[in-house]
């Protein structure tokens, strides 16, 4: 026997808790070369990453075949920080992006599996060269990247591995007047960066995608309460400033591409927007928006899976139990509190299920769930005159 005194034993599993759902990991296909040695990068293989120091002991260098690839990480440091988790990709020069993004080849799909479907932020940039052919002011690679994008993204969520990705645009003309319309356009998990940090003909998908990856799932990468962005120069990728084309921002904006800009009286850079290439009416033409039911699904998923294939109690006429009914309600509703309004991501939620399903004969349980997103001030109105106080 031990020495006399008070044992408690803490229970553990009997508050229904799901795991917490990991949000903020990235990935990332990028064009590189296999680096020769133990414990090197191979092109095609999936690494995990986490600090910048780990891409260069994978032989990813700032000199050399891979200094492109080093950069874009390096700006994924850069703002996302140190610890911050990234799985990377390296693919052949010539390996297009429409092709890194095709659910059927190697590489963006091959990485989502290998990560277990924990990415949820992916970006793809192939490193400009001659030959390239433009197509609506870009390279043509993009447009039928973001086709193949969103076809591989919307197989993803159906398996419950939801991510929104980032095309790299590179290659702009410099005319406005050609660059394709995403206002029409129905890519609701994907958008098109025409920012870059410097003078190249390549967005800085690096610097875009540690940004999301530091920001909650509701922070739109273009708050300006966030703070002035870290690169001291914005660029397009026909390699003009981003000033040059200021007179031409709305109507970039309004086609559907994010990319740097300034505001007057205030220092330094700001994203313009994190719109998809969507039209406005979709529910998810803003990134954060798509960020959020994701961040639901994967909550939903993780709650609901338990209940596969157990009993449900039903009353004398075949329908579901009320007090059964109400836990499954407030099963999810409760996670999505604990989890995402807790947090401020999200506004509010109501979990509904109808109580006269006929469960016996179908053992099918039918739920309605409702997140409500926050509300975000894209355009302060203001009406602003003189007054005179003895004329009111």
């Amino acid at each position: 026997m031990g020495l006399p005194g008070v044992n408690i034993n803490v229970k553990n599993g009997s508050l229904g808790s799901v795991p917490t759902s990991k949000d903020s990991i990235a990935g990332v296909v990028l064009t590189g070369v296999t680096v020769t040695g133990a414990n090197k990068i191979t092109v095609g293989d999936s690494e995990q990453i986490f600090s910048l120091a780990d891409a260069e002991g994978l032989g990813i260098l700032s000199t050399g075949l891979n200094a492109y690839a080093y950069t874009q990480i390096k700006e994924f440091y850069d703002t996302a920080g140190t610890g911050a988790e990234l799985w990377i990709m390296l693919a052949l020069a010539t390996i297009t992006m429409e092709d890194m993004l095709d659910k059927t080849k190697p590489y963006a799909k091959k990485l989502i599996d290998d990560a277990k479907g924990s990415i949820r932020k992916l970006a793809v940039s192939r490193k400009s060269a001659a030959g390239v052919t433009i197509v609506n002011g870009l390279d043509a690679d993009v447009d039928k990247a973001l086709i193949k994008g969103q076809v591989l993204a919307n197989e993803a969520a159906s398996t419950f591995k939801p991510f929104r990705f980032l095309v790299d645009g590179k290659d702009f003309n410099g005319i406005t007047a050609d660059l394709k319309d995403y206002s029409t356009a129905g890519f609701n998990r994907g958008g098109v960066l025409l920012g870059a940090t410097s003078a190249i003909k390549n967005s800085s998908v690096g610097f875009a995608l540690g940004t999301m990856a530091k920001l909650p799932v509701q922070r739109k990468i273009s708050r300006v309460k966030n703070g002035a962005l870290q690169n001291s120069e914005a660029f397009f990728t026909n390699q003009a400033t981003t000033e040059s084309l200021e007179n031409s921002w709305g109507s970039i904006h309004d086609k559907g591409y994010i990319f740097f800009r300034k505001f007057v009286g205030k220092s330094g850079f700001y994203f313009s927007s994190d719109r998809t290439a969507t039209a406005l009416t979709d529910d998810y033409a803003s990134f954060v928006n798509g960020f959020v039911i994701d961040k639901g699904i994967t909550i939903t998923y993780l709650t609901y899976v338990e209940e596969v294939e157990d009993e449900i109690d039903v009353d004398e006429n075949g329908k579901i139990e009320g007090a059964t009914l109400k836990a499954l309600q407030a099963e999810i509703e409760n996670q999505i509190e604990l989890q995402m309004i807790g947090n401020r991501e999200a506004s509010n939620v109501t979990a509904l299920i109808n109580p006269n399903q006929n469960v016996i004969a179908t053992s099918d349980l039918d739920i309605s769930l409702g997140i409500q997103p926050k509300g975000y001030k894209k355009m302060i109105n203001i009406d602003l005159g003189l007054i005179n106080p003895a004329n009111v």
